[in-house]
């Protein structure tokens, strides 16, 4: 089995969630996760199992009717077994024609197991938000009524 590169991989996680393809987003993740968003949503960072995560990405998520992630300006530093990563990020959310969009830079850690990467470490550093920046509130709404009518 050939190697991906560890670029292709963040490319990889990105596109997964934009798909909601949650096993495929744990499948990227190494057996546990520090995940830092505090910059933008407060809180500490945490050392979390991929299944953790997903459950957060997929309460959330879903309800806006879609979302667009896109990474650029990529930094990378290897090692032997791990790689550093540096981006700048950009991710739009959609509820109809309105649009919230969150910008900012990642740092994220890569290391190699056996024949795959895995991120291990991921940060998101909060530059700017746009748009209608009411719109994960109503996302939340959203998820919260779908979340009521499956329980009925």
């Amino acid at each position: 089995m050939k190697m991906e590169n560890a670029s292709s991989t963040i490319s990889r996680l990105f596109a997964a969630v934009d798909a909601r393809d949650w096993l495929q987003v744990e499948s990227i993740m190494d057996d546990k996760v520090l995940l830092d968003y505090t910059s933008m949503s407060g809180g500490s960072p945490g050392w979390l199992a991929p299944r953790q995560i997903t459950d957060t990405w997929a309460a959330f998520l879903p309800g806006f009717d879609r979302t667009h992630h896109e990474i650029f300006d990529i930094q990378s530093s290897d090692q032997d077994d791990s790689t550093q990563f540096h981006f700048k990020g950009r991710a739009e959310h959609f509820i109809g024609i309105e649009s919230w969009v969150v910008e900012g830079t990642y740092d994220a850690l890569l290391v190699k197991r056996e024949v795959e990467w895995k991120v291990s470490r991921f940060k998101f550093n909060l530059q700017a938000q746009s748009g209608n920046t009411q719109l994960p509130a109503l996302a939340a709404a959203r998820m919260r009524n779908l979340k009521s009518q499956d329980e009925k």
